[in-house]
């Protein structure tokens, strides 16, 4: 009987671990920490998570789709094939997760971080998570050779990334603020890329980029500045 034992006992764990794998997860949640956790397929669609600490979960094949999401921290969570579309999220951390097949359909990234950025993440999914990005940090991250093409870009930060290749046709890139009572003319920081090969022909430069109205081709040396004193390539002139 001992071995019968043992084997109803083992199938009963391993019950229990998918359960716990799959379960629906907590709908609102405020300072949870589920650091290095196993939640793999977990659900928190439409949930409420505030300074939520996922750092080195697992999460893989988990829905975050229409989340709200404030200073929830994924350094280094397994988040291959999780959804964020219709998500919101403000000042989460995303820095050495890993995001190969994420899906970012409408999302909304405020003060996101990305630092070091080198997921296989579709082009399409990559400009939506671009695009839905205000003020995130994708510095030294690994975007060669992506089509960016037609990307919102307002104040992320590519500054030290390889975009070797990487096509910039029609994104928004730049945009017009007021200083001391004049407008001028900014850009998503660029300084020190890689950007060889890069292409920046009609690139955007927008009274309104979120509207994408006013919207002309960015002057070479509007472009030109982003990239800071000492580029390793000057942009394509538009």
């Amino acid at each position: 009987m001992k071995p019968l034992f043992i084997v109803v006992c083992a199938g009963a764990l391993a019950l229990t671990c998918l359960r716990w794998a799959s379960a629906d997860a907590p709908r609102f949640c405020e300072g949870c920490n589920y650091a290095g956790a196993a939640l793999g397929n977990s659900d928190f669609t439409n949930g409420v998570l505030i300074g939520t600490n996922f750092q080195g979960a697992t999460l893989s094949g988990s829905s975050f789709r229409g989340a709200r999401l404030i200073a929830v921290n994924f350094e280094k969570a397994d988040l291959r094939n999780t959804h964020f579309d219709s998500a919101d999220c403000v000042a989460c951390n995303f820095g050495g997760a890993l995001l190969d097949g994420t899906t970012f359909a409408n999302v909304t990234m405020v003060a996101a971080n990305f630092k070091g950025f080198s997921s296989s993440v579709e082009d399409a999914q990559l400009r939506n998570l671009l695009s839905g990005c205000i003020s995130c940090n994708f510095s030294g991250g690994r975007l060669n050779a992506r089509d960016l093409s037609g990307v919102l870009l307002i104040s992320v930060d590519l500054s030290q990334a390889d975009l070797r290749g990487t096509n910039f046709a029609g994104a928004v890139l730049c945009w017009y603020q007021v200083a001391s009572a004049q407008r001028v003319a900014v850009c998503s920081p660029m300084h020190e890329a890689l950007t060889t090969g890069a292409n920046f022909h009609n690139a955007q430069l927008c009274d309104n980029p979120l509207g994408r109205t006013g919207c002309v081709a960015a002057p070479a040396d509007v472009l030109q500045r982003s990239l800071g004193p000492k580029p390793s390539a000057s942009p394509e002139s538009p």
